[in-house]
């Protein structure tokens, strides 16, 4: 069994949905039944359900996998592992691993809690804000009023 995949990097922004595919070879002189499962990065969902399959000598089949990476998910890069077993024979197995590059967003938002409605010029107010981070990359938020 050789699962083999069509792309070595694959690209992607978190809260995303990646599709790609890999080549399943048999090699031997029988017709043998195959099963798959595919390893993703804790906290990421595997969409497309695979089933067993089964191929004659020599002949390869193409496997499409689609997974969806959470807005949680870092900037990084990620192993994604295929691998591929005898249904009959679960001893006799194969894998490859691709990565996933997880791209870098970046997305701050303020959002202003309370303040007073009207403010005369000279004199002190507070005014309370709140600033989310809903990018995938860490940042220090220095702020400086005047």
């Amino acid at each position: 069994m050789r699962p083999k995949n069509a792309e070595e990097l694959l690209e992607t922004e978190p809260r995303a949905i990646v599709t790609t595919v890999f080549t399943v070879t048999n090699p031997t002189d029988q017709k043998r039944e195959f099963i798959s499962e595919v390893k993703l990065p804790q906290g990421w969902v595997l969409i497309t359900k695979d089933f067993s399959f089964e191929l004659n000598p020599n002949e390869s089949d193409t496997r499409l996998v689609s997974f969806f990476v959470p807005q949680t998910t870092l900037a990084g890069k990620y192993e994604i592992t295929y691998v591929i077993k005898d249904r009959k024979y679960p001893s006799i197995s194969d894998f490859y691993t691709t990565y996933c590059l997880v791209l870098p967003v970046s997305k701050l938002q303020t959002e202003l809690l309370e303040s007073p409605k009207f403010v005369i010029a000279g004199e002190e107010y507070r005014a309370s804000f709140i600033v989310t981070n809903q990018g995938n990359t860490k940042y220090t938020i220095n702020t400086n009023i005047n």
